[in-house]
C-alpha cells in the first residue's frame, strides 16, 4: 500500500546511478542522509546496511566514494546543500531475472511483499497470474526468492521509490516534449528556487542557455530555441538507496 511521507533538509546526499552510460544522481534514505552528514562532520567513514548488504562511503575523499563490500562496485557520491523536498510514495520490491537485472515484482505480489514484510512475517507465499503456474516463497530472513519446486533461489531487495517535486522538459521540432537529464534537472530546479532567471549548461559539448522567465533554450552559437516546460508534482519515479 502506498505510504505518503515527506522529508526537507538543509542538504541532500546522493549517489550515481550509471546505466548503459546514462548517469542519474539518486538520494539515500533519510536514515543514510543523517549517517552521511555525522560522518563528514566527525571527517570519518561511514558505513551502512541495505537489504544485506554493507556499503561504505569515503565522505573524506573527492570525489565522494560507495564501496559495495560485498561486490567490491564503486559509484560516486555528492552532497548538495539548499531546501530539499522529496515524497516517499511506496516500497517496491524486486527480483534479479535471468539477465542478471533487476525486475519489479508485479503491483499485486509487491503489495503482498510490503504487506509480509509490515507485519514482520518471515515469508510469504505467492503465485504470479501471469506465465506458467508456479509457486514461490520469499524468505525476507535470507532475502530469497525460492522456487518451492525447484529449490531454486533469487536474490530479492527492496528499495524505498520517491516523486520528484517537478521535472523539467523541453519542446523538440515535432512538438512533443522530452526531460533533461537529471543533472540538467537539477541544475534547472535549483535556478528556479533560488529566483535565477537564466541558466547556463553545457550538454554533449554544445552550450546552451535556458530563460526562466520566457521559458525558453537557446542553443548557444546556433540560436536555436525551444519551448521549456516545469511540471510540477510530476509522478516521476526513482529509487534511492
Amino acid at each position: 500500500m502506498a505510504r505518503a511521507s515527506s522529508s526537507k533538509s538543509e542538504y541532500l546526499w546522493e549517489w550515481k546511478d550509471v546505466n548503459d552510460s546514462v548517469y542519474t544522481w539518486k538520494p539515500y534514505s533519510k536514515d543514510v542522509q543523517k549517517k552521511l552528514e555525522t560522518a563528514l562532520n566527525r571527517k570519518q567513514t561511514a558505513t551502512f546496511t541495505v537489504n544485506s548488504v554493507t556499503y561504505v562511503v569515503h565522505v573524506d575523499r573527492t570525489p565522494m566514494v560507495q564501496l559495495n563490500t560485498k561486490t567490491k562496485y564503486r559509484r560516486e557520491v555528492r552532497r548538495r546543500q539548499g531546501k530539499f523536498t522529496h515524497n516517499r510514495i511506496e516500497d517496491q520490491w524486486q527480483w534479479v531475472n535471468d539477465d542478471n537485472r533487476w525486475a519489479d515484482y508485479p503491483a499485486d505480489i509487491n503489495q503482498q511483499l510490503t504487506a509480509g514484510k509490515q507485519k514482520k512475517m518471515t515469508s510469504v507465499n505467492f503465485q504470479p497470474t501471469e506465465g506458467l503456474p508456479r509457486n514461490y516463497t520469499v524468505d525476507f530472513e535470507k532475502m530469497l526468492q525460492i522456487n518451492l519446486k525447484t529449490n531454486y533461489g533469487r536474490e530479492i531487495r527492496c528499495i524505498p521509490v520517491y516523486r520528484q517535486d517537478a521535472i523539467w522538459q523541453w519542446k523538440d521540432d515535432h512538438g512533443s516534449f522530452h526531460s533533461y537529464n537529471q543533472e540538467c534537472q537539477d541544475l534547472l530546479e535549483d535556478a528556479h528556487r533560488n529566483g535565477k532567471s537564466s541558466l547556463d549548461f553545457t550538454v554533449c559539448k554544445r552550450d546552451y542557455s535556458v530563460d526562466l522567465v520566457s521559458m525558453t533554450q537557446t542553443r548557444k552559437g546556433f540560436g536555436t530555441k525551444r519551448t521549456v516546460i516545469r511540471n510540477a508534482h510530476s509522478k516521476y519515479l526513482f529509487a534511492a538507496l
